[in-house]
């Protein structure tokens, strides 16, 4: 499972239907699968909670899912693991479980075209904390690609920022901004000491310990953190029955998706590059929620949230989220 072990595997599969552009590498294929399927188990998690399920209940699942998935990835870790290194990998859980926590309070509370765009602002951060704290340095390529991305970002969000004085719906838009801002944060964090410290620590073990704390973490601090609400929605055997498929499928899919970033950020060491390519789902999340409103269970470009003016605020911003992304491929290349 080194790097070694990836580029076969990769070399093997592009070998099934022949000539591939070079651009097509791994670390840059990893982000962009991550991006799309991150935008899926959202939508599934916005359906879960219009079909009644609680906020402890879908991060609790989730977390723990995360941990089932990502505990064997230790055992194929071939270099001897510092221990006394160990807080490194149990602070990005810690950093983890706050951002999973807001993430899913935003996801509840506002839209997922919205929020999914938002949390691009992660790249900005990483940039930031990349030159901060682990001292890496960045193309002039790769700083382009993150104020476009950033700007994309801003207008796909951005009729949210112009609704004040609207009532409740202006309120609840304003609290997701800032749910997800906080979440972006905390990601960052995690990005940036993963990239940073992950080798050093062995990449699988690092991952394999950081996300099994998020579930230890989850068990032994959401009761005191998420305490409110309807106690029939916070134990895992009360979650309706017409959730759980939703519960389930949106927890499995973030699971993966977190595999394919966490594998980009421990296995390269670019967590800037990553985030850029990552912040697709910006893009993904909008298409799908425009194209599959039965999937997210509310409609989120009805007349009552904007209709066509929300839809063109939030499509206007994939012109310059994807201009970052094509940036940060040729800065690849």
């Amino acid at each position: 499972m080194d790097t070694g072990v990836l580029r076969w595997v990769q070399s093997r599969i592009l070998g099934v239907w022949g000539a591939v552009p070079d651009f097509l590498s791994l670390p840059i294929l990893m982000p962009l699968i991550a991006g799309a399927l991150y935008t899926l188990g959202a939508m599934l998690q916005k359906r879960a909670f219009h079909e009644g399920a609680g906020l402890r209940q879908v991060v609790h699942v989730t977390n723990l899912t995360l941990a089932g998935v990502f505990l064997p990835f230790i055992f194929f870790e071939k270099t001897a693991v510092p221990w006394e290194l160990v807080g490194w990998p149990l602070g990005c859980g810690m950093a983890f479980y706050l951002a999973s926590i807001c993430t899913v309070l935003a996801i509840r509370k506002g839209d997922v075209s919205l929020v999914t765009p938002v949390l691009g602002a992660k790249v900005v951060i990483v940039a930031i904390g990349s030159v901060a704290l682990i001292g890496q340095q960045l193309s002039g390529a790769l700083w382009w690609a993150a104020v476009l991305t950033s700007a994309g970002v801003f207008l796909l969000g951005g009729n949210a920022f112009f609704q004040r004085g609207k009532g409740k719906r202006s309120g609840a838009i304003l609290k997701t901004v800032g749910l997800t801002l906080l979440s972006a944060i905390f990601f960052a964090m995690t990005d940036v000491w993963l990239g940073g410290h992950a080798k050093e620590f062995g990449p699988l073990a690092f991952i394999s310990v950081m996300i099994v704390s998020v579930g230890v973490f989850s068990v032994a601090l959401n009761p005191l953190l998420l305490r409110g609400g309807d106690p029939a929605k916070k134990g895992l055997r009360t979650i309706p029955g017409g959730a759980r498929k939703w519960v389930i499928g949106g927890a499995l899919l973030v699971a993966l998706q977190a595999v394919f970033l966490g594998l980009a950020l421990a296995l390269f060491r670019d967590p800037t590059g990553a985030n850029i390519l990552y912040s697709s789902r910006g893009l993904w999340a909008v298409i799908g929620a425009w194209l599959l409103p039965e999937l997210v269970g509310i409609p989120e470009f009805s007349k009552e949230k904007g209709g066509t003016s929300l839809l063109v605020w939030r499509f206007s911003g994939t012109v310059l989220l994807m201009a970052g992304i094509v940036v940060a491929v040729i800065a690849r290349e």
